[in-house]
């Protein structure tokens, strides 16, 4: 394999089996021209785990490496940053998230030996009794080139914060979610400082609608931004950052306090840079205020508004129509009967993923729905008790485009996989679950359907797999 892929450049080994130090002795031998190489988080092997010693022998051979991520190999002391820092000196990007047994000397001496990062990423580091000022002071006068830094659920301190203030780096990512430890003021001198963050990752409990207002007045680059779980949020903070970042491309919204009496009609302004939006969850977000929110992104992309139990049909037709170009839209748990309802009577060119689990949707209105769609590809419909065998094989028929769907829990839906063998469908998934009286249940990956005789016993079984809003954003 060497003399075949010598000159490989990355090599990404995401959640793979490895069998300790010994493969990561291989991949050296094997690539020793890589730059980037991803062990994170592999599998789970008792009897090899990877070690400093694993680390210390790739970095002795891979002198190209400009970035690695170990996160995840739980068994890595500081020895590893040190000889990733003396031995690499090309290193760039280091991201060791869950590696709970690194500590913050460690991370000192990594910054002091390779003041040239670019990205630094790291998680779970607990509150220490003693105050780590290495650790702070390595970020006050080291680091020159430092683009993105990442404290997901680690505690840090102000002075840390300061730090990076007084440090004069070109600051394009920060994410706190999780964090610990520090206070509004150590996030507003940052933002301060670094006017041109264009990622900001805040699920942090504290944040109220005037320290949002404060953030946004100076956050003029911003594309990104993550404020799931802020509860004392409202519609205040999403009509701030509509007007005052004219570059934002993505928000997330989890769990906040949106409704529709926390903005003022003059508040309303459009922003068309706008693709992605995630609100999720938020208990009072009615058909009015989704309404708002439609119109001021007309260029919407993804919209997810799953679990917001007070909209109906009327406000996701709304939106449907404010924004025609939605690609991806999930509006699964509106639990209470009277707001599942969905009917449409305009056509949804852009459309390729709709999760409507539980909406009280009949064969007709499905139908109906899908012949609006005509390059949908994936269709969750969990839940939907109302469906017939007849109206999903109908729908699987005329929905050429269609390449993944779910039926689990759909009661009155049966034998589906066998009729859709029977006429040959391009569809190459289907969801279903086997009880006493159906076949519903895991996904099962279908072959290529153009030719195939074969029956069910041939099919793979893989584990579901619901596609994710993109994230529009670039360091």
């Amino acid at each position: 394999m060497g003399s075949k892929f010598g000159a490989l450049r990355v090599l990404v080994l995401y959640n793979v089996g490895l069998r300790g130090d010994t493969d990561l002795v291989s991949i050296a031998e094997c690539f020793p021209a890589l730059e980037e190489l991803d062990i994170n988080y592999p599998r789970r092997n008792r009897s090899a785990q990877v070690t400093d010693d694993g680390i210390s022998a790739l970095s002795r051979t891979l002198q190209r490496l400009s970035r690695i991520d170990v996160s995840g190999n739980r068994f890595l002391f500081d020895k590893s940053l040190v000889v990733l820092s003396l031995n690499c000196r090309p290193l760039r990007e280091v991201k060791f998230r869950g590696c709970g047994l690194m500590t913050r000397r460690g991370i000192a001496s990594l910054i002091v030996n390779r003041p040239h990062l670019v990205s630094l990423a790291l998680n779970d580091m607990k509150e220490e009794a003693i105050f780590c000022e290495e650790w702070v002071d390595s970020f006050r006068v080291t680091p020159k080139g430092l683009r993105s830094l990442d404290f997901l659920g680690s505690f840090i301190w102000d002075e840390l914060l300061m730090s990076v203030v007084e440090t004069n780096i070109p600051l394009r990512g920060l994410f706190l979610s999780h964090a610990s430890g520090f206070l509004f003021d150590g996030i507003w001198n940052i933002v301060l400082e670094h006017r041109g963050i264009k990622v900001l990752d805040l699920e942090v409990h504290f944040l109220t609608d005037r320290d949002m207002s404060m953030i946004c007045k100076d956050l003029h680059s911003l594309t990104y931004i993550n404020i799931n779980h802020c509860s004392n949020l409202t519609m205040t903070t999403l009509c701030n950052l509509m007007r005052q970042c004219p570059f934002l491309k993505a928000m997330k919204m989890e769990k906040m306090n949106l409704r529709k009496d926390d903005a003022n009609e003059t508040d309303i302004v459009m922003n068309s840079q706008v693709r992605s939006l995630s609100i999720p969850s938020n208990g009072k977000l009615t058909d009015e205020c989704l309404k708002k929110i439609g119109h001021m992104c007309p260029k919407l992309q993804y919209l997810n508004a799953g679990d917001c139990l007070k909209i109906t049909g009327d406000s996701i037709l709304g939106v449907l129509k404010s924004c025609p170009e939605i690609r991806h839209l999930e509006i699964h748990g509106l639990r209470k009967k009277k707001k599942r309802n969905l009917c449409i009577d305009f056509e949804l060119p852009r459309l390729e993923v709709l999760q409507s689990e539980g909406l009280k949707l009949n064969d007709e209105q499905l139908a109906a729905f899908i012949s609006r769609c005509c390059i949908l590809k994936y269709l969750d419909l969990l839940h939907c008790l109302h469906l017939s065998t007849e109206g999903v094989e109908k729908v699987v028929r005329n929905c050429n485009p269609l390449r993944e769907i779910n039926l689990m829990n759909c009661h009155n839906v049966r034998g589906v996989c066998e009729a859709i063998f029977e006429e040959n469908s391009p569809t190459s998934w289907i969801s279903f679950i086997q009880n006493p009286r159906l076949l519903l249940a895991a996904w099962v990956v279908l072959p290529v359907m153009s030719d195939f005789k074969g029956t069910i016993d041939e099919c793979t079984v893989a584990p579901a797999t619901t596609p994710l809003d993109e994230h529009f954003y670039r360091l």
